[in-house]
């Protein structure tokens, strides 16, 4: 397996347990795993909570959330976790690699 730097150190940082100011610790929501596959290597989250549409479920939790709490809703409008991934595979592998959805949960690094 080629050295992946850059992708294994975003994909540890995602996977890590949140931690809180007041020292309370959250288990992560992520379990993101690289693996070869018959065509190059994949990215996927075993958890499956990282998907095709992560950020419209985002969004939709995050209206949820401001409904009932009555805060203004503010869409993301960016997939911070896909440009991460993305940003990680192109210092590894080159600008022209990019990421590309085999199913809901896969992705393919391409080139």
């Amino acid at each position: 397996m080629k050295e992946l730097k850059n992708l294994n150190k975003i994909i540890e940082e995602l996977n890590a347990p949140t931690v809180y100011e007041d020292g309370f610790t959250c288990d992560p929501v992520f379990d993101f795993k690289i693996r070869e596959g018959e065509h190059g290597y994949q990215i996927y989250d075993s958890n499956e909570e990282y998907n095709i549409d992560y950020l419209e479920e985002l969004n939709a939790n995050l209206y949820d959330c401001a409904m009932e709490f009555g805060f203004p809703f503010k869409p993301a409008k960016e997939d911070d976790i896909y440009n991460q991934l993305l940003a990680a595979v192109q210092k590894d592998f080159g600008k022209d690699y990019y990421l590309e959805w085999e199913d809901s949960v896969v992705m393919n690094i391409t080139h």
